[in-house]
C-alpha cells in the first residue's frame, strides 16, 4: 500500500493537487516526531508543469519520514530500566519502559506496609486512594518524557518519605504514661499510633461518672462510654505533652471533687 497519494485535477481552468496519506504511515510519522507530511485529503493549487516538482516533494518527505520512523523504532527496542531505592528499610522500585513519541512509561511500586505506615495522603502529586493495589504492593503509573529528571523527583520525594517514617519511629517509641487518680480512676497516656500526637485513655467506676452526672458536675458531663458493667471509659486526642498535663489536671480535680460530693437528699416532685 502507497505511502502518500497524489490525484492531479482541474477545475475551471485552474490546476490542483490532491494529497492521500495512508492512516497509519501518517501516525508513526507523527509519533516519530516527524510533522511535515501533507494533510490527508488537503488539496492545493499548482501551475502546469508543477507535476514533477511535488513528486520529488513528496518523494523527499517520505524518506524524511521513514528515516524519523526509523530511528523512532530504534528507541522502543531501548532495554527497560529498574530501580531501587531505600526508604526507611523499605525496597522502593521505579521501572521505566519505552514507550511512543520518546517517552517513557514510568511506574513506582511502594510495599503496602510502607504505604500503612507512612500515613501520608499523597505520594508524587497523587492521591495515594488513586495508586493501583497489586497484591503486597501498590504501583503508580504515567508517561514521563525525562526519565532522569522523574526518577530524580521520585528520589527526592522518598527521601521526604523517609524523614517522616523515622520521625513517626521516633514518636510512636515512646513510653506509655500510666498514672492512677483518687477513686480508682487511671488514666493511659500514649502516642497516637498514626498521628504525631498523643491520645488519652481513661478508665473509672460507672457509680463514681453515674454520682458525677446526677449531681451535675464537670467529670459527668464528659462524653463517657461503657467499658463493662462496672467500669466507663472516656478518651481524647491530645496535641502535645502540655495539654496532656493539663487534661490530667483537670481530671484530677474533677475526680477530687466528685469524690468529694455526697447526695444528702433527693426529691421526685
Amino acid at each position: 500500500m502507497s505511502k502518500i497519494s497524489i490525484i492531479f485535477t482541474q477545475t475551471n481552468g485552474k490546476r490542483y493537487a490532491v494529497f492521500k496519506v495512508n492512516s497509519m504511515f501518517a501516525s508513526e510519522s507523527f509519533w516519530a516526531g516527524y510533522h511535515d507530511l501533507p494533510r490527508h485529503e488537503t488539496r492545493v493549487e499548482m501551475h502546469p508543469g508543477d507535476e514533477e516538482i511535488i513528486i520529488a516533494e513528496v518523494k523527499r518527505k517520505i524518506a524524511e519520514a521513514e528515516a524519523a520512523i526509523a530511528k523512532h523504532e530504534e528507541f522502543i527496542q531501548s532495554p527497560a530500566e529498574t530501580h531501587t531505592i531505600e526508604v526507611a528499610g523499605y525496597k522502593v522500585t521505579i521501572h521505566f519502559e519505552p514507550t511512543v513519541g520518546y517517552r517513557w512509561q514510568a511506574q513506582v511500586f511502594i510495599p503496602a506496609p510502607m504505604k500503612a505506615e507512612a500515613n501520608l495522603h499523597t505520594m508524587l502529586g497523587e492521591h495515594l486512594d488513586e495508586w493501583r493495589e497489586e497484591g503486597d504492593r501498590f504501583s503508580l503509573s504515567t508517561i514521563v518524557k525525562d526519565k532522569e529528571e522523574y526518577f530524580s523527583t521520585v528520589k527526592a520525594e522518598m527521601e521526604k518519605v523517609a524523614e517522616e517514617l523515622e520521625a513517626l519511629r521516633t514518636w510512636r517509641s515512646q513510653p506509655t504514661q500510666q498514672y492512677e487518680l483518687p477513686g480508682n480512676v487511671s488514666v493511659t497516656i500514649a502516642p497516637d499510633d498514626r498521628w504525631s500526637r498523643y491520645e488519652a485513655d481513661v478508665v473509672a467506676p460507672k457509680a463514681l461518672i453515674e454520682k458525677a452526672k446526677a449531681c451535675g458536675l464537670k467529670l459527668g458531663q464528659r462524653t463517657w462510654g461503657s467499658k463493662d458493667n462496672h467500669w466507663a471509659k472516656w478518651w481524647c486526642p491530645l496535641r502535645d505533652e502540655a495539654e496532656a498535663m493539663r487534661v490530667l489536671n483537670e481530671l484530677r480535680s474533677e475526680v477530687e471533687e466528685a469524690l468529694a460530693t455526697a447526695i444528702v437528699a433527693q426529691y421526685s416532685i
